[in-house]
């Protein structure tokens, strides 16, 4: 696995190690990290559109700072100047048994790419996917 988080599919203790790249670009996270050997917890997505805006999405309607710091620290690293203040999804689309959150996560950011708005994910994720 790649030591740096330059776009593509980490666990969350290797985004300690991130380093700036072109905008815009997505990233999904595994909650657990590496050196579990649990298979993974749980996928979250992260878009960051410019050094100013940035996205977490969660399809559990979970905050970033939930699963720990590392998720807002690397949002603050490639968004340096967001401040902190980047958008996030509250809304659970996910039901708490299902184990769909890679497919979740890989629909939200494929619909970033083609630069759908983030109340229009949620309400193709809600009429698509399970809740």
């Amino acid at each position: 696995m790649r030591q740096t988080a330059d776009g593509g599919v980490f666990p969350r203790d290797y985004l300690i190690k991130t380093r700036k790249r072109s905008y815009p670009f997505g990233v999904i996270i595994n909650t657990s990290k590496a050196s579990d050997r649990d298979g993974g917890t749980h996928w979250v997505a992260v878009w960051v559109q410019s050094d100013k805006e940035a996205e977490f999405f969660d399809s559990f309607g979970n905050t970033a700072l939930f699963y720990e710091v590392e998720i807002p620290a690397f949002i603050g690293c490639l968004a340096p100047h967001c401040e902190g203040k980047y958008k996030e999804n509250y809304v659970q689309l996910q039901h708490p048994s299902s184990d769909l959150c890679g497919l979740f996560h890989l629909y939200y950011l494929y619909h970033k790419w083609r630069r759908t708005t983030p109340n229009s994910i949620q309400f193709y994720v809600s009429e698509k996917f399970e809740k």
